[in-house]
C-alpha cells in the first residue's frame, strides 16, 4: 500500500487508560490487524464504522461507499477472528458500512488492497475476474472480489452451489452475474466442465490453500470501554458485568452485529428512543456457545444467525428436518449480514413490528427462549409467548433451544420482491407428523408471519389438521380455520397503497396462506405416499447449474476477447471514482417526500435555501 494509515487524535497507551470508580484500569486501546499491519488506535470513536475508518482515516478507497444499508455489497471486507463460541478461527465477509470499528478489537481486517495489487501481484481471484470480463463500470468489483475471497477463506474449495449462493448480498447493476459466478465457480470442487475450461486459461490455483488456518487461540478478550462525545461503548466479558452495567445505565442499547441500523438509519435506536450507552455482547462468555443433548440444540444469544444455521445443519442426524429449517433461516437478509447479525437482536426487533423471517420458522419448530431481567435468574418461554405481557421490555435473551426430532415434515415459504434482502409480503412455516400406517396427521404446527401484527400460530388450523387425512377436505378446513384465527388481526401494508390502487396488495396477501397450505399439502402427500406429484406440479424443480455464456465482441479482427485496460485496476480497487478523490466540490443530497404514494403538487424550497451551507436547490425545472 502507498500511504501508511494515519490516526487522528493518536495518544500514547498510558494516556488511553482511565481509572474507573472501582479503582481498576480500563484499556481504551483498540487493536486490529489491517492488511497484515498491526495497528493500535487510541480512543477510537464508537460511532465510526469500519468503512469510515478505511476510507477517511486509512485512505483505502478500494472499499466503496454506496448504499450504507448492507444491501449492495460494494463495501465488503473480510474479517478474521477467534470465535470463542465455536472454539476456532473463523473468516467471514462483512458489510463494513454497518460494522462498528470498535467491535473489531483483536480481529484481522482484509480489504481488496490487501488481497493483491498490480505492483505486488494480483491474486488468482483478481486475475480471473479481470480476464473473464467480470466487470463493466467496476464500482461493485472490489466487493465481488472480497465476496469470493471470503468464500475461499471459509471453505477452501467451495461447491458450485455455494458459489451461486454467495452472491445473495452483492449487487451488480451493469454486468450481470453470469461472468461473476463463473469466475467464482472456477475454484469449486465440483465446477462444471465449462468453468473448469475457463479456469484452465489462468495459472493453476488450489483454493484449499486459501482456507483460514487453525492456529493457537489468542488470549481471552478483556473488558474495554470506548467513548466519544455522548456515546459510550462498553465491551464486557461476563454476564455479571452486563447486568451490573444495565443496573447503572438508565437507557442502554444492546448490540452484537449492529446490523439493524441498516434498516433504521439511526445508530442505537430502539423502540424507546435513541441511546447513548451501548453494551456490546460479542465477548460475553456465557452468551457465546453451541451445545446439544439428546433432546435440544441450544445456542447462546451471542451467536450470529449464520452460526444458528450452521448449528442446525450440523445436527441433521438428530433433527430430521434440519436442512429445511436451515434453509428457512438462510433467507434472512444476506450472508454478509447473517454472519454478523445476532438471532437475539432479530427476535427483539420483531416485537416492535419488524417483519421477521426468523420467528415463523422457529414457531413451527417449537423453539423456546431463555431470558433474564434485573437478576441472574433465568426464565424460559415458548417462542409464541415472546411478546409484551409475557416477556418484559428490558429482558436480555440468553439462549435459544430447538427440540431435536427424529420424525416430522417441515416446510417454510415466503413471497417477496426477491429471495434475499427483501421483507416478505407474507411468510409461513408448517410442520406435521403423520402416522405411517393410517396416514393421519398426529401433530401439526401452522405459523404465519407478516399477516397479523407479529408472527402467530393458528391453533384452530392445527386442531383441524390433527387426526385428519392429507386430503382436499382437510386442506379446505385448515384454510378456513386459519382465516378465522388471523383475519381479524390482518395488518394492511401502507407502502403498497397508492391513489390509483387504494387497496394495495391486501387481497393478494390474504390469499398467500391458502397457497402456502396448498403447496405444503402437495409436498406432504408426495412425502408420505398419499398421492404422487411431479416435481413440476409441486414447483420443486431444481435450479439447473449456471452455464458459462458465450461472449461476442464487436471489435477489430484479432482484438476480440481482450480485457479492458482498466480491468486489473478495477479488481484491485486502484481505480478511483469521484467519491474516492478529495476534489473541492459541492455535495448534493436527494430530498424525498414523506408521502411515497402521493402526487406532487408543488415544491417549496424556502426552508432549504435558508439552511446553513445550502447553495441552491435543483429541481426538474432546472434540468
Amino acid at each position: 500500500m502507498g500511504n501508511a494509515p494515519c490516526f487522528e487524535g493518536m495518544r500514547s497507551i498510558r494516556d488511553a487508560q482511565t481509572p474507573t470508580a472501582g479503582g481498576t484500569t480500563i484499556d481504551h486501546i483498540l487493536t486490529i490487524v489491517l492488511n497484515g499491519q498491526k495497528l493500535e488506535i487510541a480512543r477510537p470513536d464508537p460511532r465510526m464504522t469500519v468503512l469510515e475508518y478505511l476510507r477517511d482515516v486509512a485512505l483505502l478507497t478500494g472499499t466503496k461507499r454506496s448504499c450504507l444499508q448492507g444491501g449492495c455489497g460494494a463495501c465488503v471486507v473480510v474479517l478474521e477472528r477467534y470465535d470463542w463460541g465455536l472454539h476456532k478461527w473463523v473468516a467471514k465477509s462483512v458489510n463494513s458500512c454497518l460494522k462498528p470499528l470498535v467491535s473489531c478489537d483483536g480481529a484481522t481486517i482484509t480489504t481488496v488492497e490487501g488481497v493483491g495489487t498490480e505492483r505486488k501481484g494480483c491474486h488468482a481471484i483478481q486475475e480471473r475476474f479481470a480476464g473473464n470480463h467480470a466487470m463493466q463500470c467496476g464500482f461493485c468489483t472490489p466487493g465481488m472480489i472480497m465476496n469470493t475471497y471470503a468464500l475461499l477463506k471459509e471453505n477452501g474449495k467451495p461447491t458450485a452451489q455455494q458459489c451461486m449462493n454467495a452472491y445473495d448480498g452483492n449487487i451488480c447493476r451493469c454486468t450481470g452475474y453470469r461472468n461473476l459466478v463463473n469466475c467464482t465457480e472456477t475454484f469449486a470442487s465440483d465446477a462444471s466442465a465449462e468453468c473448469r475450461e475457463l479456469g484452465a486459461k489462468f495459472a493453476a490455483f488450489d483454493a484449499d490453500n486459501e482456507k483460514i488456518a487453525q492456529r493457537a487461540r489468542p488470549e481471552r478478550p478483556i473488558s474495554k470501554v470506548f467513548k466519544a462525545e455522548d456515546v459510550t461503548w462498553y465491551a464486557p466479558t461476563t454476564l455479571e458485568e452486563v447486568q451490573g452495567l444495565r443496573s447503572k445505565l438508565r437507557r442502554v442499547a444492546l448490540v452484537l452485529g449492529d446490523t439493524a441500523k441498516g434498516m433504521r438509519q439511526s445508530a442505537y435506536e430502539t423502540f424507546g428512543g435513541k441511546q447513548s450507552d451501548v453494551i456490546y455482547l460479542g465477548n460475553v462468555d456465557e452468551l457465546n456457545f453451541v451445545e446439544a443433548d439428546s433432546h435440544n440444540l441450544t445456542v447462546g444469544a451471542g451467536m450470529r444467525i449464520q452460526d444458528l444455521c450452521d448449528a442446525v445443519r450440523a445436527h441433521s442426524s438428530k433433527l430430521v428436518y434440519a436442512e429445511d429449517l436451515a434453509e428457512a433461516l438462510s433467507t434472512i437478509a444476506q450472508r454478509h449480514v447473517r454472519g454478523e447479525a445476532g438471532w437475539a437482536g432479530n427476535l427483539m426487533i420483531t416485537r416492535t413490528g419488524f417483519p421477521s423471517d426468523l420467528v415463523p420458522a422457529l414457531l413451527a419448530a417449537d423453539a423456546t427462549i431463555t431470558f433474564i431481567t434485573d437478576s441472574m435468574q433465568e426464565h424460559q418461554v415458548k417462542i409464541e409467548d415472546f411478546k409484551q405481557g409475557h416477556v418484559p421490555a428490558d429482558a436480555l435473551l440468553t439462549k435459544l433451544s430447538i427440540p431435536l426430532r427424529s420424525t416430522g415434515f417441515y416446510r417454510y415459504y415466503r413471497v417477496a420482491h426477491r429471495k434475499w434482502l427483501a421483507t416478505a409480503f407474507v411468510n409461513g412455516a408448517f410442520r406435521i407428523d403423520v402416522d405411517p400406517a393410517t396416514k393421519k396427521i398426529t401433530d401439526a404446527r401452522v405459523a404465519i408471519g407478516v399477516y397479523a401484527y407479529g408472527p402467530k400460530r393458528s391453533e384452530s388450523a392445527e386442531v383441524a389438521l390433527v387426526g385428519s387425512q392429507l386430503n382436499t377436505a382437510t386442506l379446505q378446513k385448515a384454510i378456513a380455520e386459519l382465516h378465522k384465527d388471523l383475519d381479524s388481526e390482518f395488518t394492511s401494508e401502507a407502502q403498497y397503497k397508492t391513489i390509483d390502487n387504494p387497496e394495495g396488495k391486501d387481497a393478494y396477501r390474504k390469499a398467500m396462506p391458502d397457497t402456502f397450505l396448498f403447496k405444503f399439502f402437495q409436498e406432504a402427500q408426495a412425502k408420505f405416499g398419499v398421492k404422487k406429484w411431479s416435481e413440476a406440479e409441486i414447483g420443486m424443480m431444481k435450479t439447473p447449474p449456471l452455464k458459462r455464456g458465450t461472449l461476442k465482441f464487436e471489435e477489430l479482427a484479432g482484438r476480440e476477447d481482450k480485457a479492458q485496460l482498466s480491468a486489473k485496476g478495477l479488481t484491485t480497487g486502484a481505480v478511483r471514482y469521484t467519491d474516492d478523490m478529495p476534489v473541492p466540490s459541492l455535495y448534493g443530497y436527494m430530498v424525498v417526500s414523506t408521502c411515497a404514494t402521493g402526487k406532487l403538487k408543488r415544491i417549496d424550497t424556502s426552508a432549504a435555501m435558508a439552511a446553513e451551507g445550502v447553495e441552491t436547490v435543483v429541481t426538474a425545472a432546472d434540468i
